[in-house]
């Protein structure tokens, strides 16, 4: 268990600072804004519109479809490789082989901190809709 910690630990200090860190927030952060343009620009003069309760549920029930069914794939795919490109350089695949731990805790260590980016470009999503419901609601009132 101490090694798996370890190597969790440097994988987050190679994670700090990097593209896929930042892509945690940059992805859904695109699709909220991508959603919120495409209602500022739709007509809704021909529907009526929603009550306040069911503007939000139809408001976070879209950009989350959104989000699972377009970027959700997208994002899981340059998350790992951006993940595995921090560590194509100049012979670090043999510098982190060659270590004396077992060769299973590297690779768990990325899947780990695979699943937790996406986990947490899922969390900012979750976040950032009450946003865009925000941004929203100023840009169409009605």
């Amino acid at each position: 268990m101490n090694v798996l910690l370890r190597t969790l630990s440097a994988e987050a200090l190679k994670l700090r600072g990097t593209l896929a860190a930042w892509m945690c927030l940059i992805a859904p952060g695109l699709v909220v804004a991508l959603y919120v343009l495409q209602m500022a620009t739709s007509d809704y003069s021909k529907r009526a519109p929603a009550a306040g309760a069911d503007a939000w549920s139809l408001f976070a029930q879209s950009t989350m479809v959104l989000w699972a069914l377009l970027m959700l794939p997208l994002f899981v795919t340059l998350q790992a490789a951006l993940l595995a490109g921090i560590d194509h350089g100049p012979q670090r695949w043999k510098h982190l082989l060659a270590l004396p731990l077992p060769r299973s805790s590297h690779y768990f260590a990325k899947a780990l901190a695979l699943a937790a980016m996406v986990a947490g470009g899922t969390m900012s999503m979750v976040r950032l809709v009450p946003v865009g419901g925000w941004v929203s609601s100023i840009l169409l009132p009605e």
